[in-house]
């Protein structure tokens, strides 16, 4: 993962705040996705169109975290987004 890389929400999704939790319709597959507490916090910077490496910084003073930790955690997290077909590389 390059933390130049920016990431966007894929076309199709229908999203929700309730709370601090986020939840995801896909409308192609009609699979429901919900994310709480760093799930949803990197699905909002996401949403903002933050380079990965703004979001690992953000990671680490939201909450607490060390720098690889975060950067982990998020290649981690991408990576099960993008398998379920919810985030692309941004242009």
């Amino acid at each position: 993962m390059s933390t130049s890389q920016t990431v966007k929400p894929c076309d199709g999704l229908s999203v929700r705040t309730v709370g601090d939790e986020v939840f995801i319709l896909d409308r192609k597959t009609s699979m429901l996705h919900t994310f709480s507490g760093s799930g949803a916090f990197i699905w909002q910077k996401l949403t903002e169109g933050h380079s990965l490496e703004t979001i690992i910084e953000a990671i680490c003073a939201e909450f607490d975290v060390a720098a690889e930790t975060a950067k982990n955690d998020l290649s981690e997290f991408i990576s099960s987004l993008s398998a379920a077909g919810l985030v692309t590389p941004a242009q």
